[in-house]
């Protein structure tokens, strides 16, 4: 329970460092065995507090309550009322204590809800990038058919994108906790340290449902790049010079071509520093 506790506090401040609110006030901690307190900071130190159950924390795995958090924070920042705060906290003292006229405590006051409300934006926004719609662009099946090719120098295979990014997502949210990663972890790096943020990123614009990652094996840092598997995608590859990609590499993915639609945008990630370990169940077939 203790270091539940921890890792979701940890998480807190992880998100308040984040999104910029911390100017010396912001706080994050437990109040007993299920209550915990959040407040966080624009930078002309108006503080907020952030309506979080406890419990519902503590019962809920790390990714899906970064997501409760983020949700949380971007309510109580669209909700901030400049007025209120001013009828709030007003006085001949308050001036004095502070040093600021009325005039001045409002312009600041102004100035915090526009922070406020651009924080309640980028929130949304990023939420956005992680619920975006996957498209069916063809059968994972004609692999069986087509098994992937033995290629000097080169790895491939083919994932299932909503499995690999929720895999990014808890590997993410576990960063954010400062826990440690778990022993069969689903993700992995080519180069010795991972950078599942950038990654999921990165993935914002990817819209196949299934993706052949392609990786070129014989070098010391990797390449390793994500496609989506349209036929469009696989005929860009397959029209690149030989000293481009392996004439091999570009056969197969002539190969492939007509067994998929354009459905959705042709593009293509580069993941070496996050891609699907022997662990994975994104996983649909591999030789890397």
């Amino acid at each position: 329970m203790e270091n539940t506790k921890t890792q979701i506090r940890n998480m807190l401040l992880n998100l308040i460092n984040k999104y910029d609110l911390q100017h010396n006030n912001a706080e994050a901690d437990w109040q007993g065995d299920s209550q915990i307190f959040m407040s966080i900071e624009a930078p002309n130190n108006w503080t907020i507090s952030v309506d979080l159950d406890g419990q519902f924390l503590l019962d809920h795995p790390l990714d899906r309550d970064r997501v409760y958090v983020l949700k949380s924070i971007a309510q109580a920042a669209y909700e901030s009322d400049p007025e209120d705060e001013f009828n709030s906290c007003w006085s001949r003292q308050f001036s004095e204590q502070n040093g600021l006229s009325a005039f001045e405590f409002v312009h600041n006051l102004e100035d915090d809800k526009r922070f406020y409300n651009q924080l309640s934006d980028e929130i949304y926004a990023d939420l956005r990038k992680e619920n975006y719609k996957l498209v069916k662009t063809g059968s994972s099946d004609i692999f069986k058919q087509y098994p992937l090719p033995d290629i000097d120098g080169f790895a491939f295979m083919v994932v299932n994108v909503a499995t690999f990014r929720k895999e990014l997502r808890n590997i993410a949210a576990i960063e954010l906790a400062d826990a440690d990663y778990p022993d069969n972890c689903p993700i992995d790096s080519m180069w010795g340290s991972m950078d599942v943020s950038t990654v999921i990123d990165y993935l914002a614009d990817f819209h196949s449902e299934i993706g052949l990652i392609i990786a070129e094996t014989n070098t010391m840092d990797p390449e390793v790049t994500l496609h989506t598997l349209t036929c469009s995608e696989l005929k860009t590859l397959s029209e690149l010079k030989d000293w481009e990609l392996n004439p091999e590499v570009k056969k197969y993915c002539r190969t492939l071509m007509p067994y998929f639609n354009d459905d959705c945008e042709s593009t293509n990630v580069l993941c070496a520093q996050a891609i699907p370990s022997e662990y994975s169940r994104s996983v649909i077939t591999s030789n890397l």
